[in-house]
């Protein structure tokens, strides 16, 4: 009996996968960054080492894809490719990279990721995704990953780098504490000469100081890396505070529950159409003042003009930073201090249940302590220069002008306060009211705020806003920094909101209007040679829309 063989026609990778697989509209996108940047995709050779083995585009799209399927450890990657998932062989293309080139290419080409962020921003407002008119401004606070107890004080490095640079050539004093802390010998004459020194090691090193100190008695090379970390936390000391020693840059600051830890601050801008996300980064300032003109000149440049309005809340409120924003034309949505805390008390009141705020009254009735009128309980009065009490009493500007927190402000106080039938609910003496200097900026900004305009758009700033880091910690699986220092952070962050910017393509577009747009690009590229933006802003107001997904072009 004659054995017959079967044969099997062996299919093309992918040719399982439905057409509009995601993995698909990843590749449509990094086959239009290529078209647009094709020098960013060439294979430089390496001078010296082993010879880049790696196809640029190939992992650029896998570490992207990988995002997506929320793994992000290389040793997670590589295994994944060792399964044969089919969507890994048509990104590689059967190839199977190792963790070792995953993470060399990731540090090597960080500037290719950031200009394909760039890319997804420039290209969503190619085919009208993102509106460009408002923007909303934001920022949160993130965990630094160090350990909060591994930590110095500035007395502490000063000590230590002392310690290290005077002593360094003393040979014979380096070898007894090499014995001591490395060899961790017993002998007890050795400890009697080290005495002294090391009552001063405990009276000046905590146990973070004390290892720093041994690490540097290794080897040159470790004590090359110890004095290099002491700079490094020299440069970031801010104050009397503690700094952690794994991870400088981190600055103690509260978080939203108040407590207090080594944090990072996030910034955003996202636009007001569909959620894109146009600015983000990582900074170690303590809270919003500085960063409101950081964030209009970072929008001005990945959005290519200034004219549009940006809503923040009331934690940019930066007089300085504000007037030179006003210079250009972007005009700014924000809450002065006065309607920031009138804001607040309306929220702690909607959050007292009825019996909580029945308890609260009558605890107050018993206290001794009279109830003292708030501020944003007066009314300011511009025809007089006055404030008014809610008990109608005047309080008028007294020339006197008060720095408080940088900024110069007027003083307004009342003639009546001593004799005042309502002195024990408002004040112990002077009532004082503390206001900025009259600044027309200032008012054109309190005007726009308060205008039927500005009143609606900062109505949306809670969606838009910070209901975006909402979407990024529970549906994008961005669960806090997992990098040391700020640029390493910012690399994660960037990865990140890619992944959050062509979440939203993908929901708005289709794999048949990306692979059409990309055939009109290579047309038009063979046609002309260079290509800008221009090939695709030309088809606006010939996209087929429905249901706000970008199904098509009109005439094709």
């Amino acid at each position: 009996m004659v054995e017959s063989q079967y044969c099997f026609e062996l299919k093309e990778v992918g040719a399982n996968l439905d057409k509009e697989h995601a993995v698909f509209n990843l590749m449509y996108l990094i086959d239009l960054f290529e078209q647009f940047n094709p020098e960013e995709f060439y294979v430089k050779k390496a001078k010296k080492g082993r010879p880049i083995k790696y196809n640029p585009k190939e992992l650029l799209t896998f570490l992207l894809w990988a995002k997506n399927n929320k793994r992000e450890s290389y040793r997670d990657l590589e295994k994944w490719c060792e399964n044969n998932d089919e969507t890994c062989q048509l990104v590689l293309k059967c190839e199977k990279p190792s963790k070792t080139q995953l993470n060399r290419f990731k540090n090597n080409h960080m500037e290719l990721i950031d200009k394909f962020d760039q890319f997804l921003i420039d290209f969503a407002m190619a085919i009208e995704l993102i509106d460009v008119k408002i923007v909303y401004g934001d920022g949160t606070i993130l965990k630094a990953w160090c350990n909060t107890f591994k930590k110095m004080y500035p007395y502490e490095i000063n000590y230590l780098k002392k310690f290290l640079n005077n002593n360094i050539s003393n040979t014979e004093l380096w070898g007894k504490l090499k014995r001591y802390f490395i060899n961790e010998d017993d002998n007890e004459q050795l400890k009697e000469e080290l005495k002294v020194l090391l009552n001063e090691f405990n009276y000046n090193l905590n146990s973070s100081g004390i290892h720093l100190l041994k690490l540097s008695l290794i080897s040159s090379k470790n004590f090359k890396k110890v004095i290099e970390r002491i700079q490094l936390m020299e440069d970031n000391i801010t104050g009397k505070h503690s700094i952690s020693i794994t991870d400088p840059e981190s600055r103690h600051m509260p978080d939203k529950k108040g407590k207090i830890g080594l944090n990072y601050n996030y910034q955003t801008v996202t636009d007001n159409k569909y959620g894109f996300r146009l600015v983000h980064y990582i900074t170690n300032n303590t809270n919003d003042q500085k960063e409101v003109k950081r964030l209009v000149d970072m929008t001005t440049e990945r959005i290519h003009t200034d004219n549009f309005t940006i809503c923040v809340d009331n934690g940019y409120w930066n007089p300085d930073q504000l007037k030179e924003i006003l210079n250009g034309n972007t005009r700014v949505v924000i809450p002065d201090d006065t309607e920031a805390s009138r804001k607040k008390q309306k929220i702690k009141n909607k959050n007292r249940s009825g019996k909580r705020q029945e308890q609260l009254k009558k605890e107050e009735k018993h206290k001794n302590k009279p109830k003292r009128i708030k501020k944003h309980q007066f009314k300011y009065i511009g025809k007089i220069d006055a404030f008014e009490c809610p008990k109608t009493k005047k309080l008028f500007y007294v020339v006197d002008i008060v720095t408080l927190t940088g900024v110069k402000k007027k003083k307004y106080t009342c003639d009546y306060c001593i004799s005042c039938e309502y002195k024990s609910e408002c004040t112990s003496q002077h009532r004082r009211i503390f206001y900025e200097l009259y600044d027309e900026n200032m008012e054109e900004i309190r005007r726009f705020y308060y205008s039927d305009e500005g009143q609606e758009i900062y109505f949306q700033r809670g969606h838009f806003a910070e209901s975006s880091f909402a979407i990024l910690l529970e549906s994008r699986n961005f669960r806090g920094i997992k990098t040391k220092g700020l640029k390493k952070a910012n690399d994660e962050l960037t990865i990140s909101e890619i992944h959050h910017n062509l979440k939203k393509l993908e929901k708005h577009t289709t794999n048949k209007f990306l692979k059409l747009i990309l055939n009109k690009v290579k047309k038009y590229k063979k046609e002309n040679q260079k290509i800008d933006f221009f090939c695709i802003e030309k088809f606006k107001g010939k996209f087929i829309i429905q249901n706000d997904v970008i199904t098509g072009i009109r005439g094709d």
